[in-house]
């Protein structure tokens, strides 16, 4: 048996190409359309001269991006977002955006600040001035200066070089707090929370950074007798125990007591302690006893007072179990409101491309008028995303688009 169905077919030749229409029996419409090697070609004349104008504000610092009601100066950090808004009307068109994009993405996701770099070579020709190996520290700063001539983050940028930044460990986190703080740490760094009952009666930014007595025990305190030695010779003074937990009876009695007659803070690790080797605390002045190896807490006698530093989320000790150990802090303030996402986010860019430069050297190129310092291998990713672009884009014979 054979069943018809009702549907009409119109064909019709079209300036941009051949188009089918098809409808089903629910009068829905699906229209595909043609588009042959000519008009692909005028769409990527268009594009370039596009591209080439996002380029430009780029690089001239002529537009603007919102966060909320907050304006930002576009600079050549903030390619990748305005290639993201890049706009264009017909499916060809934005059929060849998209596979442009994609491109340019994957490239700057392979190595930071290649994206534009390919958009230029792409767009137009981009010339070698000169190609150095070895840096010196006004190349860097050569380079901070070009991708961000002014700003908060070019001066965060700067900084951590200075600091040393691109050798060691840069943490960049949101804060709470007004103000943009940068700071070195040195030394060996605890993680974990401060007794929940505990930390429930202490202000929200409780910290101390004092000499202090600090015991770690690789267990859980389950009665006041096991560290009543410890607490009492302490009298009056800071006394940290960092242990695997404590039981509420325990915790309650140093709350109670906690400045009146005792000093002691109960402590609760995260997951594991700072060291592969629990005993390697003691080389940093810490009193350690562990159940494991069967040394008893309530023999555990006080060392001499060390250093540290004590927050709800950590404990920071001043000596180092590593003598490379070293990291920068940077914590972005509250006062940024909503721009401390795109601050983050341009320090982030900057490091990377220094911490590019210092290994792989320094490349001048030169885009129509304006001289640009970048990476050399960032120069190698974007000559090799534009002849892989362009092979794409020369092998397409046709486009189909749906509509």
């Amino acid at each position: 048996m054979t069943h018809s169905a009702n549907l009409s077919k119109k064909l019709s030749n079209q300036g941009t190409g051949t188009s089918i229409r098809r409808s089903s029996r629910k009068k829905t419409f699906t229209s595909s359309t043609l588009y042959k090697k000519k008009h692909i070609n005028d769409s990527l004349v268009r594009a370039k001269k596009e591209l080439s104008e996002i380029i430009n504000k780029c690089l001239s610092h002529a537009s603007v991006i919102y966060y909320d009601d907050k304006a930002v100066t576009c600079t050549k950090v903030e390619f990748c977002r305005m290639l993201s808004e890049w706009s264009r009307k017909t499916s060809l068109d934005k059929a060849m955006r998209n596979i442009i994009i994609n491109a340019f993405l994957s490239s700057e996701q392979l190595l930071g600040s290649s994206g534009i770099i390919s958009c230029m070579m792409f767009v137009d020709k981009v010339e070698v001035i000169s190609k150095k190996r070895n840096v010196f520290e006004e190349d860097i700063r050569k380079i901070i200066d070009c991708w961000m001539p002014s700003g908060l983050s070019r001066k965060i940028a700067n900084e951590i070089f200075s600091m040393g930044g691109c050798g060691v460990e840069v943490v960049l986190k949101e804060s709470e707090a007004f103000g943009t703080k940068i700071e070195a740490v040195t030394g060996t760094c605890q993680y974990g929370h401060i007794e929940n009952l505990f930390s429930s009666k202490l202000p929200e930014d409780f910290s101390i950074h004092d000499m202090s007595y600090v015991v770690a025990i690789d267990g859980i305190v389950e009665n006041m007798s096991q560290i009543h030695s410890l607490v009492e010779k302490t009298s009056g003074q800071n006394l940290i125990i960092a242990a695997r937990g404590f039981l509420p009876d325990v915790a309650n009695t140093l709350l109670a007591n906690y400045e009146k007659k005792l000093m002691c803070i109960p402590f609760v690790i995260d997951e594991d302690w700072c060291c592969k080797n629990f005993l390697d605390l003691e080389k940093i002045g810490v009193a350690c006893a562990s159940s494991v190896i069967g040394s008893e807490i309530s023999k555990l006698k006080n060392r001499e007072k060390i250093k540290v530093a004590i927050a709800r989320d950590k404990i920071h000790f001043d000596k180092s179990l590593v003598s490379t150990q070293r990291k920068i802090n940077i914590s972005f303030g509250k006062d940024l409101q909503s721009l401390k996402g795109i601050s983050i986010d341009r320090v982030r860019f900057l490091l990377a491309v220094i911490r590019f430069t210092s290994r792989s050297g320094i490349s001048t190129l030169k885009y129509g008028d304006h001289i640009i310092y970048a990476p050399a291998s960032t120069y190698s990713v974007a000559e090799r995303t534009t002849a892989s672009l362009d092979k794409i884009l020369q092998n397409l014979g046709a486009v189909v688009t749906y509509t």
